[in-house]
């Protein structure tokens, strides 16, 4: 019986330095060449996913953590926050000094007045991963002079230096869906805000309502906060072996770390190859 995979992107098929292991790349072509879909469902916005992963062909995008889906070239899936509660957010986020990056599926934006942070936290998030890390920003955002410049907001990742997850959620929990930055910036509360509706499992249905695919058909495997909800929906959830520890108890399996041809593993023993 075929399969259909989602895969989550950072830690799990490429590693923070940039490369993705041979062995990754064997095993989602394997898999595809027996007849198994193999998707990508990552928190990065649509535009930042497919240069890092050129030379790769995938059959279907869950982005901005479920906000966009595209699925054998239809897009089934566009959510975003709504103008009144975005404006909101970001009043209340610009009140205590936080900094935050705004991502549409096309592109991102950030507040002129913000660079400044924006230039000495990604150089915190540089030093945190190493020398050997890629560049964390291959694209560089759009300036703009206020939130009402722009529209049709996906994600809102956001740094303070004060205002705690626990806090936005007990505020916002309503209206968002508020998880932890995958990346580490220390000194800083650091975390991701999408619609109280967005979260990768939802991106990852909409695919499984219009292919009426069954849930027990369904693989995931990812390494991060924003990945234990897809993991739970899945038939089968895998975590890598260098995901959390929150990842790792949500997961039905195990699997080697990245480094260590964790995904080929994962898909042997799972027997899509």
């Amino acid at each position: 019986m075929s399969k259909i995979v989602f895969l989550d992107l950072d830690g799990t098929i490429r590693d923070f330095d940039g490369t993705i292991p041979q062995s990754a790349r064997e095993a989602i072509a394997g898999a595809r060449a027996k007849g198994h879909q193999v998707c990508i469902c990552s928190g990065r916005a649509h535009f930042q996913v497919a240069p890092l992963l050129r030379g790769m062909e995938f059959d279907g995008y869950v982005t901005g953590s479920g906000s966009y889906v595209l699925y054998q070239g239809e897009c089934l899936r566009h959510k975003f926050i709504t103008q009144f509660t975005y404006l909101s957010l970001c009043s209340y986020l610009l009140h205590y000094n936080c900094a935050f990056e705004l991502l549409t599926y096309r592109r991102s934006y950030l507040l002129r007045q913000a660079l400044p942070s924006f230039h000495e936290i990604l150089g915190n998030i540089q030093e945190s991963l190493g020398d050997g890390a890629a560049k964390l920003v291959e694209t560089r955002p759009t300036l703009i002079d206020s939130p009402l410049d722009v529209h049709e907001i996906e994600k809102i990742l956001f740094f303070s230096d004060t205002v705690t997850l626990e806090e936005l959620k007990d505020r916002w929990g309503t209206c968002f869906y508020i998880v932890p930055s995958s990346l580490p910036c220390s000194g800083k509360i650091a975390g991701e805000i999408t619609p109280a509706v967005v979260n990768k499992a939802a991106g990852i249905q909409s695919i499984l309502t219009k292919e009426e695919i069954r849930r027990e058909d369904v693989i995931a495997i990812g390494d991060s906060d924003n990945d234990i909800e897809m993991l739970k929906l899945a038939g089968c959830g895998v975590a890598m072996g260098n995901g959390n520890e929150a990842v790792k108890a949500a997961a039905d399996y195990v699997t080697k770390p990245l480094k260590e041809d964790g995904l080929y593993h994962a898909f042997k023993h799972l027997g899509l190859l």
